[in-house]
């Protein structure tokens, strides 16, 4: 009986879960091999990165993430040949994941340089399809790369660019919590560079977002990091509100 593409995935997808649990060398370079090849018969359809994107945490949760990134960045293809025509806001989020998910595998080597490759990449969809709010979640990324990095000057340019983009939404309610983590990052980018008086006008506006989105723990978080710059001491550790979202995805 031949299987439906949907049905092949699925099958695929449960036999890399299963890789863990004691399959034989062989049988992984052949369910491997099988996996690539089910993607180069289905170029352009999202089933085909189902079970490329379970045989990548498959082998990132193993310690393999040499084979760990072939897979996730086949999976990044697939995802993004099924966008180009056109991409609901659904495969667009699939995508998005994909390259997630292959950030994160780059970030375990080290590779940051390849992590903002994939943030660049993901600028490029949402540009591409006219999506402002993941235009503005992407930047917001790369300038809390950039954070992280230690690159003030281009953290806060991202990251303005990234409230600009969200003004565009007006009051939004559904993206205040995302502006708030924003003007989060940029009061911290700001506080990093010595100007204690910007970042205590992107906290209180980050508050205000938090406040509109009863998002009251963040509010509380970011409350606290009022208080530190008003009292001149070091600022909390981000807790819920963390710096960078992308490329930390846990494969368990």
């Amino acid at each position: 009986m031949t299987e439906n593409v949907d049905e092949e995935a699925a099958r695929l997808r449960c036999q890399w879960l299963e890789v863990p649990h004691g399959y034989e060398p062989e049988a992984t370079v052949a369910l491997h091999r099988a996996t690539l090849g089910f993607a180069e018969r289905h170029p352009r359809s999202d089933f085909a990165a189902v079970p490329l994107e379970a045989a990548a945490q498959t082998y990132a949760v193993m310690g393999l993430l040499r084979p760990a990134t072939t897979m996730a960045a086949r999976a990044v293809e697939v995802r993004r040949e099924a966008c180009v025509e056109s991409a609901t806001d659904e495969q667009l989020g699939r995508h998005a994941f994909a390259l997630d998910l292959l950030a994160s595998i780059f970030r375990a080597q080290g590779m940051t340089d390849a992590v903002t490759a994939c943030l660049v990449q993901l600028v490029e969809m949402h540009f591409a399809h006219a999506n402002t709010a993941g235009v503005a979640w992407a930047v917001r990324e790369l300038g809390a790369q950039a954070l992280l990095a230690g690159d003030l000057d281009n953290a806060v340019a991202k990251l303005t660019r990234a409230d600009e983009l969200y003004n565009e939404y007006g009051d939004d309610p559904e993206l205040a919590e995302e502006r708030g983590e924003c003007r989060v990052l940029l009061g911290r980018a700001r506080l990093a560079q010595g100007d204690r008086e910007s970042a205590l006008l992107w906290f209180k506006r980050a508050a205000g977002d938090f406040t509109d989105a009863g998002a009251a723990a963040h509010a509380r978080e970011v409350e606290a990091l009022q208080v530190a710059v008003c009292s001149s001491v070091e600022p909390p550790a981000p807790d819920l509100l963390s710096i960078g979202d992308f490329g930390s995805i846990d494969w368990s």
